[in-house]
């Protein structure tokens, strides 16, 4: 979830059915995220070779669900990740 948004339960089940069809699809190793922000659902891929097949399946769950679909783009660690010194 990006910062400032409220974790609801169907974005939750969402992100992870996405994620496991892009792992299904992709390969157990890609990186690759689900990201729910302000814009609508982002995928983020650490290969950026892969970002044709993220999108399509990008586009077609956000389609089913009714979501809106914001794009691909390069893997960035999450915000609860970042340490302030």
């Amino acid at each position: 979830m990006e910062t400032g948004i409220a974790i609801d339960p169907s974005d939750l089940a969402f992100v992870d059915t996405v994620e496991a069809k892009l792992a299904s699809e992709l390969g157990d190793a890609a990186i690759v995220r689900c990201r729910v922000t302000h814009r609508g659902i982002v995928i983020e891929v650490g290969d950026e070779s892969r970002s044709d097949d993220a999108r399509a399946i990008g586009l077609r769950a956000c389609a089913d669900a009714g979501r809106t679909f914001a794009g691909v783009r390069p893997y960035a660690r999450g915000a609860a990740f970042l340490h302030k010194a």
